[in-house]
């Protein structure tokens, strides 16, 4: 599962801009874009819905990219959530990157289709290679309209649940922002 988080006014401002309907999805069922009030994230929005998901499935660990992410870590560390840090370089994202293109390539990959917010940041999506041949998710194009945050976000899952060297997963594992 790949939820989203946007300030209500930015939401507005950057529908115009990136010309996706971003309140329309948080109205959609399932809705997979929750609008906090203001024109910044509220992060306790966040953290609540981490916990309760948590609360709702036998989640082991959440990845987080660790830019800018201290203070949500440590609060959702403090509610007991096992928090791994997920770095966005090649060497941390190659070898999950290249499972899911391999889950892709293999039809292995269920999403229903549902998330529509997820459905557009995948076709925003390319990778790029080093001379290691180790690869990384990055925009199609460097527009400011384009967003993979939440292709990267399952990249980190792959990355996390992979390296569970008791993977029990019959329902979401991990949550990851």
């Amino acid at each position: 599962m790949v939820h989203f988080f946007i300030p209500e006014e930015t939401a507005r401002e950057r529908s115009r801009e990136d010309r996706v309907p971003y309140v329309e999805w948080a109205r959609g069922e399932p809705a997979c874009v929750t609008l906090t009030e203001g024109n910044i994230c509220d992060y306790d929005v966040v953290r609540d819905f981490v916990l309760r998901f948590c609360a709702q499935h036998a989640v082991k660990t959440v990845a987080i990219d660790r830019w800018n992410a201290a203070h949500l870590t440590t609060m959702l560390t403090g509610e007991g959530v096992n928090m791994v840090a997920f770095g966005q370089g090649f060497a941390s994202m190659s070898s999950p990157t290249k499972m899911l293109e391999g889950l892709v390539a293999q039809r292995r990959l269920r999403h229903g289709g549902h998330n529509r917010c997820l459905n557009w940041q995948a076709s925003c999506l390319e990778v790029r290679r080093d001379d290691a041949d180790n690869i990384k998710p990055t925009k199609r194009n460097s527009s400011s309209t384009s967003r993979i945050d939440g292709m990267v976000a399952l990249i980190m899952a792959l990355g996390v649940a992979s390296a569970d060297p008791r993977p029990e997963v019959t329902e979401p594992l991990l949550m990851v922002l």
